[in-house]
């Protein structure tokens, strides 16, 4: 099938405009490859890696060709003939190991100041190393830092290797994976998730010792490391009879009588997770799809569990969100949410209900904003010149408030508007705004 439909779907074809930045061209090249027409030469390499894997073109294709099944397969082929590179091989090593992560963010926090320098309006840092990306300051506390501390009540079970946190042994049970930017960079949407959801009457269990869900390295080309990722984290989920203490000598615990759901605020984390069974061992397949079943995105789960939780706020004449009553919001669609999952109304009525909220759509909500996770680390001026689309559409509706569902969709578009002049506007996760309207911080 090569229709081309693709086409109109494809960020990086819209800007490059050659066949071979698009998802027929680079299927020819590793077509042509696997046939011995062509050697894997690092040209074709560079073209397969020029891809944000953001699946709209799966999402656009009449036949359902898995094209980002295909694509990563073509990464890992490149990845064995000539390698990660220095710079990515290190970064992708560091994900396996999370303790050295934990050490090296700490490390960062501490260091900032010698690698990045603050820009003028003092939320973003920008890298001192040409080409200069813009963070958002490191947290000296990770999340699950934050909660092994004993915010929102959290106690922790170390022979389980978890977090709870919970207002009554009654409460359902979920359990809540942050992934990597939530957990190191955006500690600030973990609690607002875990809030949100204490306030839909859920007790949250959470990972004590968070492991990547395997992306980077999968969509990389490191299909060996993904798959012992995944099957790191589903021995954690695996674990049988979990009983959990919610409060310092209490005896009634939570018990996982039944499998919980597994929400997340990461949508490149929950298709991951949806993922597993076709990456993991044969010994860890029957757990893989069982666990997948179990994958909902918040959005979806708080629509389903809370409807109208967050329409009636504890103080309904006050918006404790900076900007006041008659705030504006648009909303971005992640392209791992919207393309990928197909969700798309939940998040918008989830702000529709928030008191004094106007949602306000943008030309083109679920066009990518760029980022690609390392995409955007990798292929600056392109990421940013997708990103630079998306600041304009956001700019052109006159809202003070950007929603995303997705944690790097958050941080490119914190970047974009900075660099379009429109830091005024706010970034924020669709969990964030929700806690904030529950009125009691």
């Amino acid at each position: 099938m090569r229709c081309g439909f693709c086409q109109a779907a494809c960020p990086v074809y819209r800007e490059e405009g050659t066949e071979f930045s698009v998802a027929r061209g680079k299927l020819i090249l590793i077509e042509a490859v696997l046939d011995g027409r062509s050697p894997l030469t690092p040209a074709v390499r560079d073209a397969l890696d020029a891809c944000l894997l953001c699946k709209s073109c799966r999402a656009a294709c009449p036949s359902g060709v898995r094209t980002d099944l295909i694509m990563a397969a073509g990464r890992e082929m490149a990845a064995e003939r000539h390698g990660l590179g220095v710079v990515k091989a290190n970064a992708l090593a560091a994900l396996r190991r999370p303790k050295v992560l934990g050490v090296a963010s700490a490390i960062g926090a501490r260091l900032w100041g010698l690698a990045f320098a603050r820009e003028a309006d003092g939320n973003l840092w920008r890298l001192r190393v040409p080409p200069g990306n813009l963070y958002p300051r490191l947290p000296a506390l990770s999340f699950v830092s934050r909660l092994a501390r004993g915010e929102l009540g959290a106690v922790a079970d170390p022979e389980s290797a978890t977090i709870v946190v919970g207002r009554s042994a009654a409460a359902k049970t979920v359990i809540f994976f942050p992934g990597c930017l939530v957990h190191y960079m955006l500690p600030e949407v973990g609690l607002a998730a875990v809030k949100v959801l204490l306030a839909a009457r859920m007790g949250v269990i959470v990972p004590a010792r968070p492991t990547c869900c395997g992306t980077p390295l999968y969509v990389n080309g490191d299909r060996a490391g993904a798959t012992e990722l995944a099957e790191t984290n589903l021995a954690w989920l695996s674990q049988p009879g979990v009983t959990l203490s919610l409060s310092a000598g209490d005896k009634a615990g939570m018990v996982l009588e039944e499998p919980a759901p597994v929400v997340f605020a990461c949508p490149s984390c929950a298709e991951s997770w949806r993922g597993y069974p076709e990456l993991v061992g044969e010994r860890w397949v029957t757990a893989a799809k069982e666990a997948a079943g179990r994958v909902v995105d918040i959005s979806v789960f708080l629509s389903k569990a809370a409807p109208g939780t967050f329409g009636e706020p504890a103080r309904r004449d006050e918006w404790p969100v900076a900007g006041g009553p008659g705030r504006t919001v648009t909303y971005h669609d992640p392209c791992h949410l919207a393309q990928a999952q197909g969700v798309r109304s939940e998040p918008r009525a989830l702000l529709k209900a928030l008191p004094g909220v106007t949602l306000k759509e943008m030309a083109d909500p679920g066009a990518c904003c760029g980022s690609g996770g390392t995409f955007g680390l990798f292929h600056v001026d392109l990421s940013r010149r997708i990103g630079g689309k998306k600041a304009k559409d956001i700019a052109e509706t006159g809202a003070d408030t950007v929603a995303t569902g997705c944690p790097a969709c958050l941080l490119q578009i914190r970047q974009e508007l900075h660099l379009a002049g429109q830091s005024q506007v706010a970034v924020r996760h669709t969990v964030e705004l929700l806690a904030a309207a529950l009125g009691d911080e």
